[in-house]
């Protein structure tokens, strides 16, 4: 009996060293599991155009978001239609007004209301409401969708909670990136030029609902009332261009202003709710910051109130922001001077 129970101990522990090894071994071959998280997703959906500019971080706030890499198979309109109907839960105008601006037109017009009373009883429900803009980039002929929110958390709840049902609706290759954002010398993100005069407006009409009202015709058709800075005393190597037409291209402005001098760079925005665009003009140092100035002046004084396109309305132009460079400009200097003497000065 005992030597029954000795073979049975035998096998039961040579069963048990079979049992760990095979767990062992395949525990091996199994290996960590790693769960994709969602900031691996949303990082690996930005774009390479925003990765070369910011990398592959978000700020923690931003209102626009921006799409590219739509389906081929896809219209402008069917891209358009999709989001308007994924983003209908804030509260989209354009959305609102083709559910129900036929019926509202019927109403209005037994009530003996103006349809031109209609669109702004419309445009004041839009004051939360996104802005949708459907471009393509000159440079690839990309398809691009710029979305504006009026909410701070609505791009981001976007791009943390719809991204997957966005890319089964959009496209398997859709990207999305936080748009309206630059980096300051110290690497934080900040809102551009355009997006910061546009938080500005937006704080002041929290501040005073009053003031939200529908865009003036001028305004719709690029016109008003324009803040330049236009005394030459404030001169500065960047020019702002106003009023121009909305599909103004590059080339153009650059055709224009070379007549004056070398063009380091232009960009150009296009406001929503409006039929133009501006641009800023930036001429480039070639030896002497005070001839580039000089070239800057040159064409705001010939090129103000006059149509960058023939036919077209006539553009506004001031002095945009000064540059940072590392020239230095040092006056009343008399012959006496050397350039191994104010190298021995300043460096």
């Amino acid at each position: 009996m005992a030597r029954y129970a000795t073979r049975v101990d035998e096998r039961n522990q040579r069963l048990n060293s079979i049992n760990d090894s095979g767990r062992q071994s395949r525990s091996i071959q199994r290996g960590p599991f790693r769960r994709e998280s969602s900031r691996d997703r949303m990082q690996d959906t930005l774009s390479s155009f925003y990765r070369d500019r910011f990398g592959s971080h978000s700020p923690e706030e931003y209102l626009n978001l921006r799409f590219s890499h739509f389906d081929a198979k896809l219209s402008k309109e069917d891209i358009k239609d999709i989001l308007e109907r994924e983003f209908h839960r804030f509260a989209p105008f354009e959305a609102i007004f083709k559910l129900f601006g036929n019926f509202f037109r019927y109403i209005f017009k037994i009530m003996h209301i103006s349809f031109r009373n209609i669109c702004y009883f419309f445009l004041f429900l839009s004051m939360f409401a996104k802005i949708i803009k459907i471009v393509r980039n000159p440079g690839d002929d990309q398809r691009l969708a710029y979305v504006n929110f009026e909410r701070p958390d609505a791009a981001r709840t976007i791009r943390h909670t719809m991204l997957l049902r966005l890319q089964k609706l959009l496209g398997k290759r859709l990207h999305l990136d936080p748009a309206g954002i630059i980096r300051d010398q110290e690497g934080k993100y900040i809102p551009d030029r355009y997006n910061r005069a546009l938080q500005a407006e937006r704080e002041r009409e929290r501040k005073d609902p009053l003031r939200r009202k529908s865009p003036s015709r001028s305004r719709r058709d690029g016109e008003g009332t324009w803040k330049l800075k236009e005394d030459d005393t404030d001169a500065t190597r960047t020019l702002f261009v106003g009023n121009m037409p909305a599909d103004i291209r590059e080339s153009e402005i650059r055709r224009v202003f070379e007549k004056y001098g070398k063009i380091e760079d232009v960009d150009i925005k296009n406001p929503p709710e409006t039929n133009a665009a501006y641009a800023f003009v930036l001429f480039q140092v070639l030896k002497v910051y005070l001839q580039t100035v000089e070239e800057a002046m040159s064409a705001k004084n010939h090129e103000h109130d006059r149509p960058i396109r023939q036919g077209s309305s006539r553009c506004k132009i001031g002095y945009g922001k000064s540059q940072p460079s590392n020239r230095l400009w040092i006056g009343g200097l008399g012959p006496w001077t050397s350039a191994e003497y104010l190298a021995k000065v300043y460096i």
